[in-house]
C-alpha cells in the first residue's frame, strides 16, 4: 500500500504544475512519484521513461500519473469496522484503537499493527481488581458466553496472539526477535487481532466493565 498523505501531496503538486504548465516542477514531481510508487504502481515508471524519451509527452504522462495514483488510492483497502464498535470505558485503550485505525488508513501498516497489539495487551487487564492472567481468563469466559467449545477456541487464540506478539517484531525489537517480511503478513496479523478485539470489546460493553 502507498502512503496516502504523501501520495495526495504528489497528486496536488502534479495537478498544480499541470495547471501552470510548469515543466521543470513536473519533471521533478514525476521523478519523486516514480521513486516512491514504482513498486506498487509500475506503470508510473513507463510514464517517466516515455517522458524522458519524448519530452513533448510530459503533460499527458503527468496526467496519467495523477490518474494512476488516484485509482490506487481509491482501491486501497479500507477498514470495514468503525471505531465506535471498539470503544469501552478505558480512554487509553480507545486512544490505541483510534491511532491504529488512523495509521492503517494512512498505509502505515507496521505501526498500525503495533498499536493494535498494545491495545490487545491493554484489554487483558480490563478488570483492574485482578491480575492480568485472571482478568484475561475472565474476559475469555465472557466472550465465549458459556460455550465450552468456543472458550477452547478463544483460549487458543489469546495464547497464539500473545505468542506472536512476543516472538515477532511487533512490540519487541531485540536481535533475537523474528522479522515480519512483508506488508501482507502485517495485514493478516492486523485483521486477525482486530477480529478478536471486536469480540472482546463487545463482551466488555455488554457486561459493563
Amino acid at each position: 500500500m502507498i502512503n496516502k498523505h504523501y501520495a495526495e501531496n504528489i497528486v496536488e503538486g502534479l495537478e498544480d504544475s499541470l495547471e501552470k504548465s510548469d515543466i521543470d516542477n513536473l519533471y521533478y514531481l514525476m521523478e519523486l512519484a516514480d521513486r516512491a510508487f514504482r513498486k506498487e504502481i509500475p506503470e508510473i515508471s513507463e510514464c517517466l521513461e516515455e517522458t524522458i524519451g519524448y519530452s513533448g509527452t510530459i503533460f499527458r504522462n503527468a496526467q496519467i500519473m495523477v490518474d494512476l495514483i488516484n485509482i490506487n488510492l481509491e482501491n486501497q483497502e479500507v477498514l470495514s469496522y468503525e471505531i465506535k464498535e471498539f470503544e469501552i470505558d478505558d480512554s487509553v485503550f480507545n486512544e490505541l484503537i483510534t491511532k491504529s485505525f488512523e495509521l492503517y488508513k494512512d498505509s502505515k501498516i507496521e505501526l498500525a499493527t503495533q498499536q493494535l497489539w498494545d491495545a490487545f495487551e491493554r484489554i487483558k487487564t480490563y478488570d483492574k481488581q485482578l491480575e492480568k492472567k485472571e482478568s484475561a481468563d475472565n474476559l475469555v469466559i465472557l466472550m465465549s458466553k458459556g460455550n465450552a467449545d468456543y472458550k477452547t477456541i478463544l483460549d487458543a487464540e489469546f495464547g497464539s496472539l500473545t505468542s506472536i506478539g512476543n516472538r515477532f517484531r511487533i512490540r519487541h525489537h531485540e536481535t533475537f526477535i523474528t522479522d515480519i517480511i512483508c506488508k501482507e503478513h502485517y495485514d493478516y496479523l492486523f485483521h486477525r487481532c482486530l477480529a478478536l478485539l471486536r469480540l472482546a470489546t463487545k463482551a466488555v460493553r455488554e457486561n459493563k466493565y
